[in-house]
This record gives C-alpha cells, sequence and structure tokens, in this order.
C-alpha cells in the first residue's frame, strides 16, 4: 500500500504533552489526490507541544519540526483510519478492535511502513504561545 504525505507543520509553545506512541495530537489531514487505492497524497498537520516548564522556547526552536513531523506521519495515517469519505475503520466493532492495539499502532516505525514519499519542505511554521 503506498501513501504519498506532505506536512504542513504547526508549532505549539505549551507546557502540557509531548510526543510518543500515542494517536497523533493534530488528526488534521487532506487528501490531495487520489490516483488509485493503493496510492494517496495528504496534506496533514502536525503539532508539538513542549512540555518543559522552562526553556520552552527553546525546545520547540530544538526538537519542533522533528516531533511535528512525526506528529503530521501518524495524522497522516489516522486521518486514513478514521476520516474521510471512506474510513478503513467504519463501523463500531472495526473502531474498538482497533482501540485495544492504538498504542502500539502509533510507533514511528509502523507509521513509516505506511508512507513511501514525504515532501521535504514545510509548507507552514507557525509557532504559539501559551
Amino acid at each position: 500500500m503506498k501513501k504519498k504525505l506532505l506536512i504542513a507543520l504547526l508549532l505549539t509553545l505549551s507546557f502540557t504533552h509531548s510526543l510518543s506512541a500515542s494517536p497523533p495530537l493534530s488528526k488534521q489531514a487532506t487528501i490531495l489526490n487520489a490516483s488509485s487505492s493503493a496510492e494517496i497524497s495528504l496534506s496533514a498537520t502536525g503539532i508539538y507541544t513542549s512540555k518543559k516548564r522552562f526553556f520552552a522556547k527553546k525546545d520547540v526552536r530544538k526538537y519542533g519540526v522533528e516531533k511535528a513531523s512525526a506528529d503530521a506521519r501518524k495524522a497522516a495515517v489516522y486521518f486514513l483510519l478514521y476520516s474521510g469519505t471512506d474510513p478503513i475503520l467504519s463501523t463500531e466493532q472495526e473502531k474498538q478492535a482497533f482501540s485495544s492495539i492504538q498504542e502500539s499502532f502509533y510507533t514511528n516505525n509502523n507509521i513509516n511502513n505506511f508512507i513511501t514519499f514525504e515532501a521535504s519542505s514545510i509548507s507552514k511554521k507557525v509557532s504559539l504561545k501559551g
């Protein structure tokens, strides 16, 4: 299954959450082109929120793009699983069965298996305070 991913990043400066093997923070993506059922171009938004109380701005500058890119990859896969006109998980039974493995599914290594191409440019980078 081949998927294309273009990333729009949203970096937030806050003190509450960090990324791990959990579902994406943003959950925002848009289908740009679906040339076949096996190849879909998406534009996804990634969010990185610093958990540091002090020097959070420095933390976002250092790790923000990397962590927000990882969140955007997760958001793209999340969008294909749950959203759109024809989501992969369409019934309530499928969603409940997936929720039991959700934590282990959203690891970076597993998500990267679903993405064959990622644009090297960032379309938008926004930092918010608070």
